[in-house]
């Protein structure tokens, strides 16, 4: 069994009914999109619109803007609003240090 890391996203801390959408750490991006690069299933523990924890599992396909507002894309079509993330469960470990914002 191979070693899995969490890799904490902008909702670590609990739900942020965030309207409008708050903007994510630059390096949280650069982790999912080497995530989808390197085609690695992920865990995405997150809330949904309601305030209600979840989670997703795929491989990640896509980061878009809708409405001014970023989003994962899974494989599997569902799309996942990054401010809502709690945690990303992968084999891939982040080297984030800093809290900078884009």
């Amino acid at each position: 069994m191979s070693k899995t890391y969490d890799t904490p996203g902008p909702a670590i801390n609990g739900y942020l009914n965030q309207e409008p959408y708050a903007p994510v750490e630059c390096e949280f991006t650069d982790d999912l999109e080497h995530l989808s690069v390197k085609k690695i299933e992920v865990e995405v523990f997150h809330f949904d619109e309601n305030g209600n924890r979840t989670q997703d599992s795929g491989l990640i396909t896509d980061i878009k803007i809708v409405n001014k507002a970023d989003y994962l894309v899974l494989s599997t079509g569902k799309e996942i609003r990054l401010d809502r993330i709690q945690f990303i469960r992968s084999s891939f470990q982040s080297q984030r240090q800093s809290g900078f914002r884009c």
